[in-house]
């Protein structure tokens, strides 16, 4: 059987050297700085909702920054820990998915609680505003199932050795996210406000949406001896 003319494989061989395949490290990079451009999104769009509250009593510093600077920090490492490189392609071991989905909010919560302990005044109630629970939560979960959306769809057909447990974690990740998003935009620090409706309530349906969507989106490793 003869083989290709020379003329074709040149081609070829001149297509791959001109455009070669992107490497995973390259993929890998490619998402960071997608996640780091949607963390810029959504500080400046929470922002921008933070200026509307005109009529409530501005948060102490403190707090403010105590609160944004855990939410941050939580926020790019949780990013990091799921999108990152590791030692193997198939990524994080699902014991690290779930310990991280159970850590996050902890985390979160006590950073919460530390902020109000720093700015004793958050303790009280602002008199004559009542603190919208319900809108908060709304606000914060549906800004957490946009990031979860899409860090479903950055990692969509990845293959992982849970996809469930990867899922979950994503699902607290993007509870994070929420949380950053809700701790700027939102101008009420009452601990029984900002605990139910910024961390606690939204990061259950997340990670049970990140556990539904990774099942469905996420590729499981199979096993050589089963087909």
């Amino acid at each position: 059987m003869n083989g290709p003319p020379a003329s074709l494989r040149d081609q070829v061989v001149n297509a791959a050297a001109t455009r070669p395949s992107a490497t995973r490290k390259t993929h890998r990079q490619r998402r960071l700085t997608l996640v780091l451009l949607l963390l810029a999104f959504t500080v400046g769009a929470s922002t921008m909702l933070a200026g509307r509250h005109t009529d409530v009593p501005e948060r102490p510093m403190t707090y403010l920054a105590t609160m944004l600077a855990a939410c941050v920090i939580v926020a790019i490492l949780t990013a990091y820990s799921t999108l990152g490189p590791t030692f193997s392609a198939l990524g994080r071991s699902s014991r690290f998915y779930r310990i991280l989905a159970i850590v996050t909010p902890i985390v979160l919560a006590l950073a919460a609680i530390v902020a109000n302990v720093l700015a004793p005044s958050t303790m009280v109630e602002v008199a004559g505003h009542a603190a919208p629970h319900v809108s908060c939560s709304t606000i914060t979960f549906m800004a957490g199932a946009g990031v979860l959306l899409i860090l479903l769809l950055l990692e969509k057909g990845s293959i992982t050795n849970s996809a469930a447990a990867k899922g979950a974690s994503f699902g607290a990740v993007a509870a994070a996210w929420a949380t950053l998003f809700i701790s700027i935009s939102c101008p009420y620090a009452h601990p029984l406000h900002v605990l139910p409706t910024h961390v606690l309530v939204p990061v259950i349906p997340l990670v049970v949406g990140g556990i539904v969507g990774g099942a469905r989106m996420l590729t499981m490793r199979v096993d050589q001896g089963k087909k």
